[in-house]
């Protein structure tokens, strides 16, 4: 069960408590499915948050929308390229923009892009492999918004760069495997206005230092450096800002063991109103999976089936193959049910 803003609700997802009006007058059964109307229905009642049934398991972490081999080439790319910078205080532009567009090419080249994240990394490379899986997190969002090839290329070069700052700070902050203190803490933030002050000139593109500096900005206008609130935060900041937190929350880091993605998602549903930009976050979670291929789950008709594939649009409700029946025989023909066709049947 998860508390979450009517904001972020999404079509599919099922109420874990039943919604009453201020007059106490019954809205919605627990049980419910979420549909559009559904959504119209809260907001008349100026409904804030609910609950919503959520699966206990069932996400993993690998990305398999590019392969391991262009994967591992562009972590070595990116360290070459970061420790470059550091160096000569230049960003090599074009060959960042051939990178991107590799793996550009790579995530256009499947019919249907959705991800589930599972390779586990060393935490040496954690700087190196969480900016190629931002990028590639960043960049189907931005196909999903149908941006312009141009426009995806400056998103994965940003995304791809976003942490050049951290090349700038007490490298002992990074390797420190407690939580920082607060001076600490704030040495660490500097970070966002090192990597454009260092690497920042005419010929960086205004909307890569974008990135670099405002993805830790908060939509609230918490966030840091410069407090921005809402549409003040450019757009590919604001991707980044999201696949930037899913990734690091998935991730082995130094002084933080990952949580799994079934978490991760959580968090992200939870502070879909205040951290995030919930319209972009909501086209986020429309690609990440919720159910692994061959996962078993239990549907409200007391069968069990087997998870065949996901639905892109609709990540809730995938397609599956009924294996036993409601007493729990093994069925002697499979049946395969596309759950976004049958609102009436829903995984427990």
């Amino acid at each position: 069960m998860l508390e979450v803003s009517c904001r972020i609700l999404m079509p599919g997802m099922m109420l874990a408590k039943s919604v009453h009006s201020s007059a106490g007058i019954l809205l919605l059964k627990e049980g419910e499915m979420i549909q559009p109307h559904t959504l119209d229905q809260l907001k008349a009642h100026e409904i804030e948050k609910i609950y919503i049934k959520w699966p206990e398991s069932g996400l993993q972490k690998d990305i398999s929308v590019v392969k391991d081999e262009t994967r591992q080439k562009a972590m070595i790319f990116v360290e070459e390229t970061l420790k470059s910078a550091y160096h000569s205080q230049l960003l090599e532009l074009e060959q960042l923009r051939r990178q991107v567009d590799i793996l550009l090419q790579e995530i256009l080249s499947h019919d249907n892009v959705l991800v589930s994240l599972t390779s586990l990394r060393a935490i040496d490379d954690y700087t190196f492999g969480h900016s190629v899986n931002v990028c590639v997190l960043s960049l189907i969002v931005g196909i999903t918004l149908e941006m312009s090839p141009e426009d995806l290329r400056i998103l994965g070069m940003g995304a791809m760069v976003h942490d050049i700052g951290k090349l700038f700070v007490n490298q002992e902050l990074l390797q420190k495997p407690k939580a920082l203190n607060a001076s600490e803490y704030a040495e660490m933030k500097m970070h966002a206005t090192l990597g454009v002050a260092v690497i920042g000139n005419e010929q960086v593109d205004e909307r890569i230092l974008e990135i670099i500096r405002y993805h830790h900005e908060w939509y609230n206008g918490s966030g840091y450096p410069d407090g921005l609130v809402g549409d003040e935060i450019p757009l590919m900041a604001r991707i980044v800002a999201i696949c930037d937190v899913y990734d690091a929350l998935t991730s082995d880091r130094v002084y933080k063991e990952k949580i799994s993605a079934q978490e991760a998602l959580e968090y992200l549903i939870c502070m879909g109103d205040r951290q995030f930009d919930f319209q972009l976050l909501r086209q986020f979670l429309k690609y990440i999976r919720v159910y692994a291929v061959g996962m078993v789950v239990r549907l409200t008709t007391g069968e069990q089936a087997s998870v065949l594939s996901n639905n892109p649009h609709w990540p809730t409700r995938p397609v599956v193959q009924v294996t036993t029946d409601a007493a729990g025989n093994s069925v002697q023909e499979y049946r395969v049910i596309d759950l976004s066709r049958k609102l009436g049947i829903d995984i427990i």
